[in-house]
């Protein structure tokens, strides 16, 4: 499972929040084609379960959604990234 979590700047503004993720684009925005938006949520933190069950790599971004329900600009990217260290390399 991954756990994302966050600091609302505008906590009296928020209605809530927006999570997305992409398991093929590392520089991606909220609704680009390969972008998979996860439920909705209220507060941090979210499980993303499963996340660590597969061996795709994956990013995420997070907006809020503010009283007029209108999404804020996206959050800074973060990612989880699966690969074998190898020895002496």
């Amino acid at each position: 499972d991954a756990q994302l979590s966050w600091t609302d700047n505008e906590p009296d503004e928020s209605r809530g929040y927006e999570i997305w993720e992409s398991e093929t684009a590392v520089y991606f925005l909220p609704e680009d084609v390969g972008a998979t938006s996860l439920p909705d949520v209220d507060s941090s933190p979210y499980l993303h379960t499963n996340a660590l069950a597969d061996a795709a790599n994956h990013y995420y971004r997070m907006r809020s959604i503010n009283r007029c329900m209108q999404p804020t600009e996206p959050s800074n990217l973060v990612g989880i990234f699966k690969f074998d260290i190898q020895a002496g390399e």
